[in-house]
């Protein structure tokens, strides 16, 4: 069993740039998307 600090539901631009916020203060994270990270813009919009 994996542990992380923060578990990001959605991988879109917003949960992206929360990532990078989350990882610069030190924390583990994971991040939950069922598609594609990115979310609708960059990879089908």
């Amino acid at each position: 069993m994996e542990k992380h600090d923060v578990v990001i539901l959605g991988g879109d631009n917003a949960g992206m740039a929360v990532k990078v916020a989350i990882c610069a203060a030190g924390l583990s994270v994971a991040m939950i998307e069922a598609r594609d990270l990115g979310g609708i813009c960059p990879n089908r919009g």
